[in-house]
């Protein structure tokens, strides 16, 4: 039986865009000071040369942080779309498992879905399923979206699983069979309601 599972959020230490800007700005008045300091100008051409390796190391400075803020951005960007794709299909995962807790919600309503009297759209849980299989682990933008797509993955397989056995075999199932396959419907959507609830929340914080 699947557990419920928080989404543990990323500990890492991520520097901030502007992280870069005071020590650069530091390192640049530094070399500035040192640079007036030993080559003081006294002459207007002196000046002028000064001015211009001043600006230089501006430049040099500038140039540093711009790319590193680029490089920052894009990579934030990157890790909150896949978050916020993966919050996406964990919201569908929840209202279908929420679904069939509606519609399956006893005996009686299980076996006239079995016999055909009630429509069930059993096709939407492979479907989900599919698609849940078909996402690139590898991938994934960072380690902490991993456990969630497995979560969300051995829930709704267990989901189909137990549904087939009942469906095929609900005229031999006993009652505390019945009373088991409802309570494991209702915890198997509550393990999907969290992790997408968890999902949510990584992308709120990148």
């Amino acid at each position: 039986m699947a557990h419920a599972t928080i989404l543990k959020k990323d500990v890492g230490v991520h520097m901030k865009p502007d992280g870069w800007k005071v020590p650069l700005a530091v390192i640049g008045v530094i070399v500035g000071a040192a640079a007036f300091i030993r080559y003081q100008p006294h002459k207007s051409g002196d000046v002028a040369a000064w001015v211009q390796a001043v600006a230089s190391v501006i430049a040099i400075w500038w140039s540093g942080y711009s790319a590193r803020k680029l490089q920052f951005d894009s990579e934030r960007q990157r890790r909150r779309t896949m978050a916020s794709v993966l919050s996406e299909i964990a919201d569908s995962v929840t209202n279908l498992t929420a679904y069939v807790q509606r519609k399956v919600p006893d005996r009686e309503t299980l076996t006239r879905i079995a016999t055909g009297e009630v429509r069930f759209e059993f096709g939407e849980l492979g479907a989900m399923e599919k698609a849940l299989r078909q996402i690139p682990l590898h991938e994934l933008a960072a380690p902490e979206f991993v456990k969630p797509t497995l979560v969300l993955r051995s829930s709704l397989r267990q989901l189909r699983e137990n549904l087939d056995f009942a469906f095929e075999r609900h005229r031999q199932m006993e009652a505390d069979e019945f009373d088991k396959l409802f309570e494991a419907i209702g915890k198997l959507s509550r393990v999907c309601s969290e992790t997408a609830r968890d999902i949510r929340g990584v992308v709120d914080s990148i």
